[in-house]
């Protein structure tokens, strides 16, 4: 049986900083700015992540790490702001951190509830600690998996909540 490498972040699309949308660049502005008020003091692993509301507002988030080593992920609190706002869907997130900004596969889960069913249409952008010349750009659906699992397999409308 012959097997497929795994894809790794730098195998990810890459472009431009100065091409993004000029919302994108706030967003990613966003990111980088809130990335300094993480509480990571065992990991040192700093992340903040941005995320553009269907509404057209942008939200933010930084990983909380204690003691315990029970981290809240900085994707789960934007989003958990997101959701505190009634808005239900989000169009953009970028996430800044070290590896380049890509969310785990427990944040991808949890992205996934307010993706909507369109996974091509959600754009994720990476950045490493600061705004480099290029940035990751893809999309949901290049970063999701297969047969991803969401709300509306269990039919669910998250608008309806």
């Amino acid at each position: 049986m012959r097997t497929r490498p795994a894809r790794k972040t730098p195998d990810l699309p890459q472009v431009v900083y100065r091409t993004l949308h000029p919302k994108e660049k706030e967003v990613v502005l966003s990111a980088v700015d809130i990335q300094s008020s993480a509480y990571a003091p065992y990991s040192n692993y700093k992340v903040g992540v941005a995320i553009l509301g269907t509404n057209g507002k942008i939200y933010t988030g930084v990983n909380v790490e204690n003691v315990f080593y029970k981290a809240m992920h900085a994707e789960e609190v934007a989003l958990s702001e997101m959701a505190k706002d009634k808005c239900r869907r989000f169009m953009t997130l970028c996430c800044a951190a070290l590896n380049g900004g890509i969310p785990c596969l427990s944040c991808r889960q949890f992205m996934r509830e307010f993706s909507g069913e369109d996974l091509e249409d959600v754009i994720i952008i990476g950045v490493k600690n600061g705004i480099q010349d290029r940035v990751i750009r893809c999309t949901f659906a290049d970063i999701i998996g297969v047969d991803s699992f969401g709300p509306q397999d269990l039919g669910i409308n998250p608008m309806k909540y």
